[in-house]
């Protein structure tokens, strides 16, 4: 979309974009102006892919398997808030935003997701 490859500071810039991304920073309001499409297409999305996540198991992925899932920072945020449910908003790290290049780990457990490290370096993470 038009903010693709901008900075916060240059979308900050653009006519009427300063409010909208001070609300999606600080409470993941969704921008309805940034061309991303329907909020609700991509909540359904991310419930049917935790859903397959789910389902496969324990036929296809093994107990403490780990899928890798590469994505965006709005749609990694979603993630973490529908895997974490009603505790996402409490949860120290809410935002949940997701800096370019880095990492984050959700751990599931009978059918419960916990945030074990969100927005975190990679070589930060090595022993």
């Amino acid at each position: 979309g038009p903010l693709a490859g901008r900075t916060d500071a240059e979308v900050k810039e653009l006519p009427g974009q300063a409010e909208a991304l001070r609300k999606w920073n600080e409470r993941n309001l969704w921008p309805a102006k940034a061309h991303w499409g329907r909020e609700e297409n991509l909540r359904r999305g991310i419930a049917d892919f935790l859903g397959l996540l789910y389902d496969a198991q324990p036929d296809v992925l093994a107990p403490d398997s780990v899928v890798l899932l590469v994505g965006s920072n709005g749609v990694l945020r979603l993630l973490a808030m529908m895997a974490l449910g009603e505790a996402a908003a409490k949860h120290p790290q809410f935002p949940f935003k997701m800096r370019t290049g880095n990492v984050g780990k959700l751990r599931e457990r009978g059918g419960r997701y916990e945030l074990v490290y969100w927005d975190q370096a990679p070589d930060a993470l090595l022993p």
